[in-house]
């Protein structure tokens, strides 16, 4: 474990600068210019290269050979990187698995950050990221009249299940006027495991795992369905090297497309309104959907509504700007970062949009928290939900 995993594979940088070296926020670069513009956010963040997917590679390195001690500082490096893999995108080194390496490497020293411990702890014990009540996780679901089994299955996740029920429960309804029903796991449901997937705490990530593959088994389901970006990476991705998964992965988002190409969902009319859309990490970018990156289903569910004027905003699809939440990892441990990221996103949203869309409920938190505090004129909204509202119901 740790950077045992990955040392062979430490000293594989060429040092082309490709991970830093673009962009218009970094003129001394030497790269050509040959992707679309891009900002790496921990880079945009601290200006310094260490923060780099070069620098955290040195490091990493480093450490591995017992010549740099792991301090506080260097802590904060590597756990206040959302790991939101832009970096990955341009360049073949697995940037993430030595970031995740490293995590590993000062867990296993017992320096894991404190507040990510918790949260970890939370999770082991509660089955959920906040430590909430474990009986109170299908409250959202009061009088849907919901099945235990079904052919299609909706996990709803943590932050559906006790923060934002209303995205759950739109869920829902949008699937059932579409003549789909859908059954849940109710209490039986725990967390995917994102969050200690990312921490370092494996362990916590594979037992959450087997439990929910066990009773997705029982349920009898042939297809499951996220509103949660988390989850659904969770599950297309880790959860298939954990076991053999013998039903269809879907995102909200792609299952309404299908449905909208079928006929089965009718958008409304209404009036216009203009709004720009916010691609979540854990929705795109290959290195977190395995070659699954949910783009366009968004976007051509927005502009199927004919009461919706969809703007872009500079960076989008895969060069979108991170929340800088980093499956609740950065969020814990240093919340300043995200908000920070988090104003950064807005500030370019606004200048597309007075409505934000997003399909990830962290993305959401953070982005709603930080648009309050700041005092931003800016309304965010989950897809499903702004969907369901068109639709009145």
């Amino acid at each position: 474990m740790g950077l045992g995993r990955v040392y062979d594979r430490l000293s594989n940088c060429q040092g082309c600068s490709e991970c830093y070296g673009r962009g218009p926020r970094i003129p001394w670069a030497d790269a050509n210019d040959t992707t679309a513009e891009w900002i790496c956010p921990t880079l945009d963040q601290f200006k310094v290269l260490s923060h780099t997917a070069r620098g955290k590679q040195f490091l990493a390195m480093e450490v591995a050979q017992g010549d740099l001690p792991v301090t506080d500082d260097l802590i904060q490096i590597f756990y206040s990187d959302p790991g939101c893999g832009l970096c990955t995108s341009i360049c073949p080194q697995l940037s993430l698995d030595f970031l995740k390496a490293m995590r590993e490497e000062i867990a296993e020293r017992g320096l894991l950050p404190e507040p990510n411990r918790k949260l970890d702890l939370n999770i082991r014990e509660r089955h959920n990221i906040f430590g909430s009540p474990p009986e109170r996780r299908a409250n959202w679901a009061r009088g849907l009249k919901l099945s235990k089994k079904g052919e299609t299955l909706y996990f709803a996740g943590c932050y559906a299940s006790y923060r934002q029920p209303s995205s759950a429960q739109a869920a829902v309804k949008i699937l059932r006027a579409c003549g789909v029903e859908t059954a849940y796991l109710a209490e039986d449901e725990w967390c995917c495991g994102l969050h200690p997937a990312w921490s370092s705490q494996r362990n916590i990530e594979v037992e959450m795992a087997y439990h929910n593959l066990e009773k997705i088994l029982e349920s009898g389901a042939q297809r499951v369905v996220f509103s949660c970006a988390g989850c659904y990476s969770s599950f297309k991705t880790r959860y298939r090297e954990i076991a053999k998964l013998d039903f269809e992965i879907m995102h909200m988002a792609e299952l309404l497309v299908e449905l909208l190409h079928n006929g089965r969902l009718q958008m409304p009319d209404g009036h216009k309104k203009k709004v720009t859309y916010h691609d979540p990490c854990h929705l795109g970018r290959g290195h977190l959907g395995k070659n699954s990156e949910v783009y366009m289903a968004p976007r051509e569910l927005l502009k199927s509504m004919d009461s919706v004027e969809l703007i872009e905003m500079a960076f989008n699809s895969r060069w979108s700007y991170c929340c800088g939440g980093g499956a609740g990892v950065v969020s814990a441990a240093y919340p300043n970062v995200t908000k920070s990221m988090s104003q950064k996103r807005l500030k370019e949203a606004k200048e597309a949009a007075p409505i934000l869309l997003t399909t990830c409920p962290r993305c959401i938190e953070n982005l709603m928290d930080t648009a309050k505090e700041q005092h931003l004129n800016i309304s965010v909204k989950d897809l499903t939900s702004f969907l369901a509202e068109e639709m009145g119901i």
